[in-house]
């Protein structure tokens, strides 16, 4: 039975990530426009890297 369910959760996870990937692909696509509520962050440091 535990078997069952994690297939099942692994099922949900994977059209999950589909998803958000769909949907990351689309933002990026999409030219930014001045006043737009979502845009591109400026790249951040790894927190474990030293520079």
């Amino acid at each position: 039975m535990e078997l069952v369910q994690l297939r099942t959760d692994v099922d949900h996870l994977v059209r999950a990530d589909n998803q958000l990937t769909v949907e990351n692909r689309q933002l990026r696509g999409s030219p930014s426009q001045p006043g737009a509520a979502v845009g591109a962050w400026p790249p951040q440091p790894h927190p474990d890297r030293i520079p």
